[in-house]
């Protein structure tokens, strides 16, 4: 069986969807913690290799919200929305077609 030709990027978006899922359940802070810096990891990686400017702008947004040097006074109730949110647009991200432009 082949495998389909995923984008560079294709794994990093699962694996930040994935602990993103996690974080909704109650964990202990030190998650939270490492979350933080794999997020910031994951997403740089992303931002470098994303050809869209729509794109970049989406997760630099999410670089300055889960970046670990300043935590933003956000209730937890707040985070799980935000988590939720990233799940979806880490999948979809994923798993969408890139928009081929015609020339």
């Amino acid at each position: 069986m082949a495998m389909k030709n995923f984008d560079s990027t294709f794994w990093i978006k699962i694996l930040l969807a994935t602990i993103s899922a996690i974080a909704i359940a109650d964990a202990p802070y030190s998650y939270y913690q490492v979350f933080r810096i794999i997020m910031l990891s994951g997403l740089l990686l992303i931002i470098f290799k994303e050809p869209s400017n729509f794109w970049k702008v989406i997760w630099l947004s999410s670089i300055l919200l889960i970046q670990p040097f300043y935590k933003l006074p956000i209730s937890k109730d707040a985070w799980k929305v935000i988590d939720f949110i990233w799940i979806i647009v880490f999948l979809y991200t994923a798993f969408m077609k890139p928009v081929l432009k015609e020339e």
